[in-house]
């Protein structure tokens, strides 16, 4: 059985003057090596977790462990922080009189300089700055700050990196680029990181596993695929994929000619867009097609149902027309079911 390499145990936080904790008794065990992503809304306390985390405030209770020793609050020790983890903010600051690549290099100041060449090089082409290395900071924008900023704090060794929303910045062009080389260098030093982000696809597409939080409270922790597959309740059901919701009553409408459900236990359906078959022939539900929006290689369509519902669908068929009649399939293999509180029922 694997150590835990960084323990949370029941952290909780209320900032003076607030009357609800920010925090509300967080729990997780990381191994050593493992990406975890934190997803919320604003205000949910991502940033103050990680926070935390870096020991730059002090919690009302709890316990933060790396390597089963207890890691000190800004109270507990002259200077904040802790010298093997490393935290990369939104606005992280880069000297402004050196270059990208001296950046690097000064990181990287006491290895052999065949290393040091080796490992800038590297970082230069893993984050996309071969032509901005000779550019100073101001020089930038904000994404290749942003750029540059990853490649200075990887240059050299931490046990643990935290990373405040580290993709906010980028360009789409790089940024699933930039997203498989973060993992890949992660990997290969066989760092543990913590990462929060607002874009629960980024967490998805990078982390080994995910916490979500809602006001200060842990909802799930589990890996991609369980949050995406079994998501506990229905906010974090829509927070990781389109879905569309319906009560009971209306199951036949949504449903068609497949039997009724007996399990008087479901107090709603869920449905992700993407499983949502499209099609103008016979057989499924007839719908009209009543809005659309072109996403280039697939066109999201509004269908609206019998009795005032409404299910959207993605199809490649750019050519359906507002106020055309459609069909949709639902399988119901992919219904999500909850109880009256909000909590997934298993099939």
């Amino acid at each position: 059985m694997r150590k835990d390499f960084l323990s949370l145990h029941r952290l909780t936080k209320t900032y003076a003057g607030q009357k609800a904790p920010v925090l509300k008794s967080i729990s997780l065990r990381l191994q050593k090596g493992q990406i975890l992503a934190v997803v919320g809304e604003s205000g949910s306390g991502k940033s103050t977790l990680l926070k935390a985390i870096a020991g730059l405030i002090d919690l009302d209770k709890g316990r933060i462990e790396m390597e089963g020793t207890r890691l000190l609050g800004p109270s507990e020790q002259l200077v904040p922080g802790h010298p093997d983890v490393k935290m990369v903010t939104q606005d992280h600051r880069l000297m402004p009189n050196r270059r990208v690549e001296e950046g690097i290099r000064f990181q990287l100041r006491a290895y052999a300089r065949e290393e040091q060449n080796r490992r800038t090089q590297q970082l230069l082409e893993d984050f996309a700055l071969l032509e901005l290395a000779q550019r100073f900071p101001p020089e930038l924008s904000g994404g290749q700050r942003q750029r540059a900023a990853f490649a200075v704090a990887l240059a050299d060794y931490h046990e643990l990196l935290l990373l405040d929303e580290p993709f906010s910045n980028l360009d789409r062009m790089y940024k699933e680029e930039l997203k498989e080389s973060l993992q890949r260098t992660l990997k290969a030093m066989e760092s543990t990181a913590v990462l929060v982000t607002h874009d629960p696809l980024d967490a998805l597409s990078i982390a080994d596993l995910i916490l979500v939080l809602r006001k200060g409270r842990s909802l799930q922790l589990g890996t991609p695929k369980q949050l995406y597959l079994d998501p506990k309740t229905p906010y974090i059901a829509a927070l990781f994929a389109e879905t569309d919701f319906f009560p009971p009553h209306h199951y036949k409408e949504v449903m068609g000619k497949v039997s009724s459900p007996t399990d008087e236990a479901v107090a709603l359906y869920g449905i992700r867009t993407a499983m949502v078959k499209l099609g103008r022939t016979e057989g499924g539900i007839k719908g009209r097609a009543a809005h659309k929006t072109y996403q280039g290689h697939r066109t999201r369509v509004r269908i609206e149902l019998s009795k005032g519902i409404d299910l959207h669908a993605y199809t490649d068929d750019h050519s359906i027309a507002i106020g055309t009649t459609v069909t949709v399939q639902v399988p119901i293999e992919y219904l999500l079911r909850f109880d009256s509180e909000g909590a997934l029922l298993k099939s």
